[in-house]
């Protein structure tokens, strides 16, 4: 069943529940995962190549490497930032399957899955790349235009004449660039919208941002700062829901007639595992903590377990990390889910386009499959009723032949008969 939208602010506060779905906090969680053993290797990467053994390191950081505090080498900041683009751009192909099944989801079509959502991603992705590219390119090449002109200021006599004389030139084209720049942004953050709602390439999602800085600023900043209050609200709760079950755990197993100190050991050495003996390590203990548990095992130092506790901190050590990867896939489906919704109702605004009615190329294939199904049909009509036609003419073309067999025999017979009498 189709939804409807009212196309103003009260659709915003729809973004946390319609963000709460399986299939998109899955999306994100895939991504999440790739980008995150994507930023891991070449992270430990940089490390290594900055002169650090991998020993060292691992120890250091284990499963989260966050070298803020390690001087790397030029060569391995460069390993450590691409890292952090696989991670980048894995979240933003999840935003775009996210954008075009809230878009499905919205037009009705609640069977379309997350995998559809990736398809459509393998398909239509070149925006998302091509679109922030092509507005750098915008800038860099004025920019560069302005290097030039500057340089030519530099003329002695001449130069002088060279800045003033066209400053009105210059003046609109700086202001272009300045724009140009906060659409930067608007790119980066609405393609995956544009492209998911709208299907359209990289062109148009270059036109559709600056349109959108352009005919709706207002309402953008307005939206966009409810979306934030909303975003951060909805984020805060589940993550305190998402605690709130562990903690719970930890207060039953916890109890000292139960696992009692054994339990405390284990979560302590699951986030050791995890980030280490490093900051991370001492934030996830204190956002797992909890007033209804004892919270002397955050300060036990790294008390010895035994080799089946240190097994068993290992898995829960990759349980806390999937409630973790949730918790932040749901971060990451709130800020795709709002970023639809946002465009959906600025487009609206703007151009008096509804974008829910508009055919998308899933119906217009449907239609055209349809189409060739209906002429197939027709065909085969009409080549049945050929046959019949053909089976008639047949038929009677044997009426014929017998008719005329038995008048010549009938007039042989008679004319025996005739001369039998003669």
């Amino acid at each position: 069943m189709k939804q409807d939208l009212y196309f103003d602010f009260r659709d915003v506060f729809r973004i946390p529940r319609v963000a709460l779905s399986g299939k998109k906090i899955w999306t994100h969680f895939i991504a999440n995962v790739i980008g995150y053993i994507g930023f891991v290797i070449f992270s430990y990467i940089g490390i290594l190549s900055s002169g650090y053994s991998f020993g060292g390191a691992f120890a250091e950081y284990h499963f989260f490497p966050f070298p803020y505090d390690v001087g790397l080498s030029t060569l391995g900041w460069i390993f450590y930032l691409i890292g952090g683009l696989v991670w980048v751009l894995a979240y933003y192909f999840a935003n775009l399957a996210v954008a075009r099944v809230t878009y499905k989801e919205f037009k009705g079509d609640f069977f379309y899955s997350s995998g559809d959502g990736w398809r459509f991603v393998k398909k239509h992705w070149h925006p998302l790349i091509f679109a922030p590219i092509a507005i750098v390119g915008i800038i860099v090449f004025f920019l560069v235009m302005a290097v030039i002109a500057a340089l030519l200021g530099k003329i002695p006599y001449v130069g002088e004449f060279i800045f003033s004389l066209p400053y009105l030139l210059y003046f609109p084209v700086a202001v272009f660039v300045l724009y140009s720049a906060v659409v930067f942004v608007i790119v980066i953050t609405f393609t995956p919208a544009i492209v998911g709602t709208s299907e359209e390439d990289t062109l148009e999602a270059v036109f559709q941002s600056y349109s959108l800085l352009w005919a709706q600023p207002w309402r953008l900043v307005t939206y966009e700062v409810i979306w934030s209050v909303l975003g951060t609200i909805a984020a805060y709760i589940f993550g305190i829901v998402m605690a709130a079950g562990v903690w719970f755990i930890s207060f039953v197993f916890g109890m000292n007639w139960l696992m009692g100190d054994k339990l405390y050991r284990m979560i302590e050495s699951a986030f050791y595992y995890l980030g280490g003996d490093s900051a991370v390590y001492h934030q996830f203990l204190n956002l797992f903590s909890s007033p209804f548990v004892q919270s002397g095992y955050i300060y036990m130092g790294g008390a010895e377990i035994n080799v089946t506790e240190a097994i068993g901190a290992g898995l829960l050590a990759l349980a806390f990390f999937v409630i973790m990867a949730v918790i932040v896939s749901y971060i990451n489906a709130l800020d795709s889910v709002g970023q639809t919704m946002i465009y959906l109702i600025l487009r609206k605004k703007k151009d008096d386009e509804n974008l829910l009615e508009r055919k998308d190329e899933d119906e217009l294939a449907e239609e055209a499959e349809d189409e060739e199904f209906d002429v197939d049909e027709d065909l085969d009509l009409d080549l049945d009723e050929d046959d019949e036609e053909d089976d008639i003419e047949g038929d009677f073309s044997d009426l014929d032949t017998d008719g005329s067999d038995e008048e010549s025999t009938d007039e042989t017979g008679f004319e025996g008969d005739e001369e039998d009498k003669n």
